[in-house]
């Protein structure tokens, strides 16, 4: 403008026209008085909320009852260790208690998530539901078996390809007692982001946004990265494995790393970070006819 125009005014212009259009980052909640934390936080302890459990007491009692509200919680592992199989486990477990669960896959289609689910619920060989030779027996068990999935509230969609498409299905299902994505690495960026690193961090942000904003447990896969070549017997996963970005383990609240001991043919499931908590290992088995992991007493 000629003559300038003054900056502090531009700067008024500017947020009022940003507020009048609806852009939440013009808007600012006042800060809450240390009185009115103190309140609230003394009602979540006399009355917490229900956490979302994992189907594994073990974990369940680490993480103080199970997956809580808000939290953003990474699984991690290397390709074929069973982290699909563990978080539609979870997401069975979850549902059972009747909370809603949303199932963002953008690793496989829904009708291979309904056989692993079959394979779980009905314990019928997850090859034969491939091929369809069943015995009588087997068909009279994946009929129970799928008679009790069809009545959990689990929706599943591989159509919420990126970042925004997420936050669009989170809202329209809310609300949500968790929410799987499948997996991280697969989840689209803005197309304006094209370093992979930087779209990584995006997303992973933007989850944790969405694990406050709806008040839901935000459970997602992640792949690790490669032992190094001299890594001997006893390599473990650690949380700087955690595939792309170290930002990731910032990010989270919650990080589990799964890990196949090929040794003793166990999984180890390590609570590599937990903000509000302790650390732990449990050991696992897996049944992989049945895609389901049980704790080892």
């Amino acid at each position: 403008c000629t003559p300038a125009f003054p900056h502090d005014q531009v700067s008024k212009c500017v947020q009022s026209i940003a507020r009048r259009e609806g852009d939440p980052e013009a808007i600012v909640e006042p800060p809450l008085d240390i009185a009115e934390v103190i309140d609230r936080t003394m009602k979540l302890i006399e009355h917490p909320p229900m956490a979302s459990k994992t189907s594994l007491p073990a974990l369940d009692e680490i993480l103080a009852g199970g997956f809580q509200a808000g939290e953003l919680i990474y699984l991690g592992s290397r390709p074929s260790i069973g982290k699909t199989a563990l978080a539609l486990q979870i997401a069975r477990s979850v549902a059972a208690t009747g909370k809603k669960v949303l199932f963002i896959t953008r690793e496989m289609g829904p009708p291979a998530l309904g056989r692993r689910l079959l394979a779980q619920e009905s314990l019928v060989r997850l090859r034969n539901l491939k091929t369809g030779q069943l015995r009588p027996e087997e068909q009279s068990l994946l009929a129970d078996g799928a008679k009790r999935l069809q009545q959990l509230p689990v929706k599943i969609t591989a159509k919420a390809v990126s970042i925004a498409q997420i936050e669009q299905t989170v809202s329209d299902v809310s609300p949500l007692g968790l929410v799987v994505i499948d997996y991280l690495q697969l989840v689209r960026a803005p197309l304006e982001i094209r370093d992979r690193r930087a779209a990584i961090e995006y997303v992973s942000l933007e989850l944790k946004g969405i694990a406050i904003k709806y008040e839901v447990p935000v459970l997602c896969l992640s792949q690790l990265t490669r032992p190094p070549r001299d890594a001997g017997k006893n390599w473990r996963p650690m949380l700087s494995d955690l595939r792309e970005s170290g930002s990731l383990e910032a990010d989270a609240d919650t990080v589990l790393l799964l890990h196949w001991d090929r040794e003793s043919l166990t999984r180890e499931l390590a609570v590599g970070k937990q903000r509000d908590g302790e650390l732990g290992i449990i050991t696992l088995t897996f049944a992989g006819d049945y895609q389901l992991f049980k704790e080892v007493a």
